[in-house]
């Protein structure tokens, strides 16, 4: 348990400093920001030369963090739900990719409730860009008159959830041979979600990558990707 709160304690650490670059509050302050998205005539968005300038501040600054922790995917999403920039696995994407409708995101309406230099730590979703599992976290931009514009997402893999959590397991750094020779349920640990799906087992392999043949756009379910409790054991004093 305290390895879990250890991780996503760093994750809202990273996040808490990445809120503290000005240039959040200059680029929603500007007068052309606050006049409202202007888009061409494919319904792409437009940006003055002063927002392009600050976009590119907010670019190097997103680089810079995912040097410091294994975020796959960044993005500025403002109140109405435009992309104002996304960064995944380090690539800019163009202003022609930025999606519009970010506002049916589970994460959009809770971030915008919380009070300035808090995170919202969503449950896992397969993330459309990065084709993994991830978690996310998010945290408002609070400009100086108390308003809310926007938000500041980062995604972290569920992949890299579990590294995290197996360094210290009991069996870290044994075989899977050795593991399979032990009683299936002795020195073992486990994290399940609410509905029974095990997320981390430190005796069993698991794939959060986007199952080949996929599309991107096509729904993804935790339950077509994590074994239930009940594959570990069906006894009932187990369950």
């Amino acid at each position: 348990y305290g390895q879990c709160e250890m991780f996503h304690d760093r994750a809202r650490s990273t996040m808490g400093i990445a809120m503290e670059n000005p240039a959040f509050k200059e680029y929603f302050s500007l007068p052309e920001t606050r006049a409202g998205n202007r888009y061409d005539s494919n319904h792409h968005l437009i940006l003055t030369p002063e927002q392009q300038v600050l976009q590119g501040r907010l670019d190097n600054w997103t680089y810079a963090l995912q040097k410091r922790f294994p975020i796959v995917e960044t993005c500025l999403i403002d109140a109405t739900g435009q992309e104002h920039t996304r960064t995944t696995h380090r690539h800019k994407a163009p202003l022609a990719d930025m999606s519009p409708d970010e506002g049916e995101a589970s994460f959009f309406k809770p971030t915008f409730q919380l009070p300035p230099g808090e995170v919202y730590l969503a449950e896992p979703y397969m993330s459309v860009d990065a084709k993994e599992w991830v978690f996310a976290y998010t945290s408002p931009v609070v400009l100086d008159d108390g308003s809310k514009p926007a938000f500041y997402h980062f995604e972290i893999p569920l992949a890299f959830f579990k590294q995290f959590m197996m360094q210290n397991s009991p069996e870290a750094g044994e075989t899977s041979k050795a593991l399979q020779k032990k009683d299936p349920l002795s020195d073992r640990f486990i994290i399940l979600t609410a509905q029974g799906l095990i997320v981390i087992d430190n005796h069993r392999e698991t794939n959060f990558s986007l199952k080949p043949g996929k599309g991107a756009d096509e729904p993804a379910l935790l339950q077509d990707y994590l074994p239930k409790i009940d594959t570990l054991s069906d006894h009932p004093d187990f369950l």
